[in-house]
């Protein structure tokens, strides 16, 4: 891990090429996006990564929320949880968001999906398109 910072929603985790956030909070907002994807923007200066929201707690995600979401720079998306009803509100999710999305039962796994994306990103690189 390269930095950390802790806001109020949760803790962001920054690495190489991918961010963990331990969620902390019951709803994820439009405006906490915002906030959240200003610090991820920040730390990545525009480079492509991958976001993983480690859903501990349950937490509903507004689905405005992904309307500040920049697929060419936020090139996938995972969530992380061993509750059944928390991954199949996130598979719910999957259609809000443009890039790549999975859904992963433990941390670990969801890292490693995090690094394959961003190797392959850098064999093919991510247009605005989407494909």
């Amino acid at each position: 891990m390269s930095k950390q910072i802790a806001i109020p929603f949760g803790i962001l985790d920054f690495y190489d090429t991918y961010v963990t956030f331990l969620v902390s909070c019951e709803r994820i907002t439009k405006e906490i996006a915002k906030e959240i994807l200003n610090h991820t923007d920040e730390y990545f200066e525009g480079n492509p990564y991958v976001f993983i929201s480690n859903r501990v707690f349950s937490s509903r995600v507004d689905p405005a929320a992904y309307s500040v979401v920049d697929s060419s720079k936020l090139i996938g998306i995972a969530i992380v949880s061993e509750s059944e009803q928390t991954v199949l509100e996130a598979r719910r999710e999957e259609p809000l968001y443009d890039g790549q999305f999975q859904v992963f039962r433990n941390l670990e796994k969801a890292k490693v999906w995090a690094e394959e994306i961003m190797t392959s990103s850098d064999d093919h690189p991510h247009d605005s398109s989407g494909q």
